[in-house]
């Protein structure tokens, strides 16, 4: 069995509906490769998700406490 990282980019592209990047998130879900992913890859998707549900800026984050 064939191994792929899947770095956050893949992540994000195939959420935003990217045809390649679904192709990869298919290969892996079907068990054709096995994916594999970092805790920088969980952390930079989990990031990019808290920033899109607050609705705020990358700026505004870091500076928000609530958050």
């Amino acid at each position: 069995m064939n191994g792929v990282f899947v770095d956050s980019n893949v992540i994000l592209r195939h959420l935003g509906g990217d045809v390649g990047a679904k192709r990869i998130v298919d290969l892996v879900e079907s068990g054709e490769f096995k994916g594999y992913v970092n805790r920088v890859v969980v952390s930079e998707v989990f990031y990019v998700y808290v920033k899109l549900v607050a609705g705020m800026k990358s700026y505004e984050l870091k500076k928000s406490r609530k958050l």
